[in-house]
C-alpha cells in the first residue's frame, strides 16, 4: 500500500510540474480566457498577418 502512495504521489507531482503557473483556472472561470492567452492570441495572429505581408 505505500508503494502504491508513492506512486500516486510521483505522479501527481510530474503531472503538476507540466502546468505552466497562470494558465489554469477553477471549473466555473476555465471558459474565461487568461490575460496571458490573449496576450499569445494576439501575438500569433500578429506574427500570422507580418508574415503574410
Amino acid at each position: 500500500k505505500s508503494e502504491d502512495c508513492v506512486w500516486k504521489f510521483a505522479r501527481a507531482k510530474l503531472w503538476i510540474s507540466f502546468i505552466e503557473p497562470g494558465t489554469t483556472l477553477s471549473i466555473p472561470f476555465d471558459i474565461i480566457p487568461t490575460p496571458i492567452a490573449v496576450v499569445r492570441l494576439f501575438r500569433g495572429l500578429r506574427n500570422v498577418f507580418l508574415i503574410n505581408r
